[in-house]
């Protein structure tokens, strides 16, 4: 594993790991973490793809991680479209990095993860074409009131608290409400001693600020308009846990699949039972590790 400073476009250093103990690679994952983590809680899925031979990348999102160590939860300007366009940096530049490194060119399948996951439906509709295929997790169809309403009450935060303190009205809105539907653990895992794992993580759960929320809010807000790149044929995997509120339990997912398939994507759904918010981290571990690198490598 090797962790570097990537140069944005803006001028920002981006930090981001690259897993690449890989002699012979059929291609690259990269990878969208999700809201109040980073990229390094990806290791163990991360060090598993590269013993079967995949590549995989992460970056820090902004407001997240060592790209905003001192400042976790802000970042200044559009945190949404800068993001965007670090992530399609990075695209690039592992393409770079591992065609010269291996003399041919590999092709990359995005992971998004939760925020990651939205973030990751934005980019295919812009970026497609620089993707063999997208694995969307721990999602939901975002075509209700909540996004609106949101994006107020972040607003509101900007103009009378300062853009960058955090929200702690919109956090008990999502984090705290989703934790609240559990008698045990929390909203990220049926296993308990993963709960504490992101718990005990000094670099996890802190809150994001009014500009991140905004922001974000303002991105959902255009997921699902009529322009971008055409999704016809593009390979998309969805996975969740039917017991995650962040995807209403399933439902989201699959009014999520029911849309990619109106845009003719060639598009899979796997639900797992029992399962909260992080696939990776529950029952499902093992499950979807596999499914995930069976996609990738017809996707490569």
């Amino acid at each position: 594993m090797i962790r570097e400073v990537m140069k944005a476009k803006d001028g920002k250093e981006i930090s981001i790991v690259l897993w690449e103990e890989v002699e012979n690679p059929v291609g690259i994952i990269q990878i969208s973490h999700g809201m109040a983590e980073h990229a390094m809680r990806y290791h163990s899925f991360a060090k598993k793809m590269n013993e079967r031979g995949i590549i995989v990348v992460a970056d820090d999102h902004r407001a997240h991680g060592h790209t905003d160590l001192n400042t976790l939860g802000y970042s200044a300007g559009n945190i949404w479209e800068d993001t965007l366009s670090d992530m399609d940096c990075l695209c690039d530049y592992a393409k770079d990095r591992y065609s010269k490194k291996y003399g041919k060119e590999l092709s990359v399948v995005l992971f998004g993860h939760s925020y990651g996951s939205f973030l990751t439906q934005a980019f295919i509709r812009r970026h497609a074409n620089k993707l063999s295929g997208a694995i969307i997790g721990g999602s939901h169809y975002f075509v209700d009131p909540t996004v609106p309403l949101g994006k107020f009450i972040a607003k509101l935060g900007c103009v009378f608290g300062g853009e960058d303190k955090p929200n702690n009205f919109l956090k008990k809105m999502s984090f705290d409400a989703y934790n609240k539907k559990f008698k045990e653990g929390t909203f990220i895992s049926s296993i308990p001693s993963e709960c504490d794992k992101y718990k005990e993580d000094n670099i996890c759960g802190f809150v994001c600020s009014s500009n991140f929320y905004y922001n974000f809010f303002k991105g959902l807000s255009k997921l699902y308009k009529k322009e971008g790149n055409s999704l016809k044929d593009f390979k998309i995997l969805l996975v969740a846990g039917d017991n995650d509120p962040v995807g209403n339990f399933g439902k989201g997912v699959l009014n999520l699949e029911k849309w990619y398939k109106k845009q003719e994507a060639n598009v899979k759904c796997k639900i797992y039972e029992g399962v909260r918010h992080e696939y990776l981290n529950d029952t499902s571990r093992e499950d979807v590790t596999n499914l995930m690198e069976e996609f990738a490598k017809s996707a490569f």
